[in-house]
């Protein structure tokens, strides 16, 4: 199983090339647009994104 680039996983999802690859930093993960992403890369990416999304999408408390 060959690892897809990162431009390749920025067409598949239709997302500008810059945004995964700032993504992919803020996630930790060092990356330029030539780079290979493997399966855990992409599963640690989500999580952080999914994370990412739950942290800013809870209301604030009520007092």
């Amino acid at each position: 199983m060959t690892d897809e680039t990162v431009k390749s996983l920025a067409e598949e999802i239709q997302t500008p090339v810059e945004r995964l690859v700032q993504q992919f930093a803020d996630a930790g993960i060092k990356k330029t647009v030539s780079d290979s992403v493997s399966q855990k890369e992409k599963e640690t990416l989500l999580a952080w994104l999914n994370r990412d999304k739950a942290s800013t999408s809870q209301p604030d408390k009520l007092t």
